[in-house]
């Protein structure tokens, strides 16, 4: 499986710390977001100086990964080790331009309480998405809905 995440370029056109340690390292973890971790996550997103280590700046704790070098985040209740697959810069590279990042998964986790059946709830999960700005969302009532067999 593989997962997209997009990192947008920082105010003055430089690279995020995100994209310059997935550029190094060529591995990352992605955690979901969920509605407990709205705050430290808000928090960690902060303009901090290259190396400072924003988990410990807003109280997570660092899981050692299983197949990847970066940590997870033990709060977060679904963790992606990843490798990175490819990366497709969008802009010129100043402020505004991202880079898509897609990456292979190859190790996830999901909380105990988050997994029943075979299946990630939705219920347990209390997923968040950012709308842009300073918006979030809550995910609401779920469904399935079956494709027709043709």
């Amino acid at each position: 499986p593989c997962v997209m995440i997009s990192v947008t370029r920082k105010p003055d056109g430089d690279k995020k710390d995100t994209w310059v340690n997935i550029e190094d390292t060529g591995e990352f973890v992605i955690n979901s977001a969920n509605d407990w971790l709205a705050e430290p996550l808000v928090y960690s997103s902060g303009q901090f100086p290259y190396g400072v280590d924003e988990m410990q700046k807003v109280g997570l704790t660092p899981l050692p990964s299983l197949k990847v070098r970066p940590p997870r985040v033990k709060e977060s209740a679904v963790q992606m080790e990843c490798t990175l697959y490819k990366s497709v810069e969008i802009g010129q590279g100043d402020p505004g331009s991202a880079t898509v990042i897609i990456g292979q998964v190859v190790m996830m986790h999901v909380a105990k309480q988050a997994y029943q059946d075979g299946k990630i709830l939705a219920s347990e999960l209390k997923p968040i998405a950012r709308l842009g700005g300073f918006g979030y969302a809550k995910i609401g009532e779920t469904f399935d809905l079956k494709p027709p067999k043709v």
